[in-house]
């Protein structure tokens, strides 16, 4: 006889046999892993689910995850919120498109209300400031957008290279009336 972990063994037909407790045996049958197909011997009475049996916990971990996945999630969720959630004061909205999207697919609403206000996405240097301090008052009247934009150097040349910029990323028509009035001078 051959002892198997598990008081599973095996005779010399090759049946396997569980050894219980008080020294008596039981057949046992063979069975394959529905996640890596190994094949296992347990007791018929052992299995208790027929559509995946699984040879060891960690198998078993994978297939119950594998089963989950997506019959859970979103709608389907007893924990579904409609695609808001609330961390630190702050309003999240499920945008699983957006650019700037956290791991779990979430946007701080009021960057997308910054967003829309001013017609297209954030920067990474920019960031949206609450002015009476409620976070989650995300009113367009109460936000400011900010910049974490700062000269580079204390050069004059790098000054007006980074104020260029500025007026380029915020305020484009001045540097157009700049270059009409100009021409103006010109003439």
């Amino acid at each position: 006889m051959l002892i198997s972990k598990n008081n599973y063994f095996q005779d010399e037909q090759g049946q396997w046999y569980y050894l219980i407790k008080s020294g008596y045996t039981t057949k046992a049958n063979i069975y394959t892993c529905c996640v890596c197909n190994n094949t296992f011997p347990r007791m018929p009475s052992h299995i208790t689910n027929d559509q995946c049996i699984c040879c060891t916990p960690k198998c078993a971990n994978i297939a119950n995850s594998r089963e989950r996945i997506g019959k859970y999630r979103g709608l389907k969720s007893h924990l579904w919120t409609g695609g808001i959630s609330r961390k630190y004061g702050y309003v999240f909205i499920l945008s699983p498109h957006h650019p700037f999207r956290n791991k779990s697919n979430y946007v701080a609403e009021h960057r997308l209300v910054m967003e829309q206000h001013i017609g297209r996405f954030l920067t990474k240097t920019e960031t949206v400031h609450h002015k009476n301090g409620i976070r989650d008052d995300n009113r367009i009247e109460n936000l400011e957008l900010w910049s974490k934009q700062h000269a580079s150097g204390s050069r004059v040349e790098d000054l007006i290279d980074w104020a260029i910029k500025l007026l380029e990323e915020y305020r484009p028509y001045l540097l157009n009336l700049q270059k009409i009035e100009e021409l103006h001078k010109d003439k």
